[in-house]
């Protein structure tokens, strides 16, 4: 019975790398919006897989260190890499170091984060901005970017803005 309880954090962690590697393989391709939606997924994974493996009492250090991995694939690479297709392709060398020093700040976060968890030391405040924090903003960019579909949004473009996002600016008014 206990198998089965730590089975199902786990999936949901496997299909957080799963939702990292999909939009990686929609990047690649140019479908950068579907790439977006698939880190916003992990995101939304990766804080189910937690909160049920707590609730189940089916927390380990296995599973700290599979989220950990899963992390990184998807918050870590994969939002570098959409971040190359949207808008670094173009600048070339500088383009990939940006890339790379993206991952490698992910991965530093990560193991940070690892180490107070293994030390056992109380966190109960965040210490920089985590890693699925970060890939969010990357991804709604994107997001953000397809719904006003092209570069030329100014002040003046408000009426734009009230006819592609009225129920958001709506319910800011009132």
């Amino acid at each position: 019975m206990k198998r089965g309880i730590y089975l199902f954090p786990t999936l949901l962690t496997l299909a957080n790398l799963a939702s990292g590697v999909m939009a990686m393989l929609f990047a690649a391709q140019y479908h950068l919006s579907s790439a977006a939606w698939c880190i916003i997924a992990g995101i939304i994974l990766d804080m189910l897989d937690g909160r049920v493996a707590r609730w189940a009492g089916a927390t380990s250090q296995f599973g700290v260190e599979l989220d950990s991995l899963c992390d990184l694939v998807t918050f870590g690479i994969a939002p570098g890499f959409l971040m190359y297709r949207v808008a670094l392709e173009s600048m070339g060398r500088p383009g990939y170091m940006i890339v790379v020093f993206f991952a490698m700040m992910a991965a530093l976060r990560l193991a940070r984060f690892n180490l107070r968890a293994h030390s056992g030391e109380p966190s109960t405040h965040f210490v920089g901005l985590p890693v699925p924090a970060a890939a969010g903003i990357l991804a709604s960019f994107v997001l953000s970017y397809e719904l006003f579909g092209d570069d030329t949004i100014t002040a003046k473009t408000i009426p734009l803005v009230m006819k592609r996002m009225p129920f958001f600016l709506n319910s800011c008014r009132s």
